[in-house]
């Protein structure tokens, strides 16, 4: 399985995760953005990283600079796909 088919089907399992919680998700595909997936519920916005491995320090410092860019509602998040769960940081 390709690289690019792995990390798919991790940003599926976080899309299924969001949208049994009551998010509307949209996916980015093909952008090449800073996000994977963006979460919206009546009160917010959660602009997500989804990783199937660690997140390289050059993405996340990106991440943490573009944080500071986004209105108060919002979050950045990276999920990262261990066998069992998500582990979810919130920056």
């Amino acid at each position: 399985m390709t690289r690019y088919r792995q990390g798919y089907r991790v940003e599926q399992l976080a899309r299924k995760q969001l949208e049994e919680n009551g998010y509307t998700v949209f996916r980015t595909a093909g952008s090449r953005g800073i996000v994977d997936l963006i979460a919206v519920d009546i009160n917010i916005v959660r602009f997500i990283q989804v990783k199937k491995g660690q997140i390289s320090a050059r993405e996340r410092q990106r991440l943490e600079q573009w944080k500071e860019t986004i209105p108060e509602n919002c979050t950045v998040e990276i999920w990262v796909k261990k066998p069992k769960k998500f582990y979810i940081t919130k920056l």
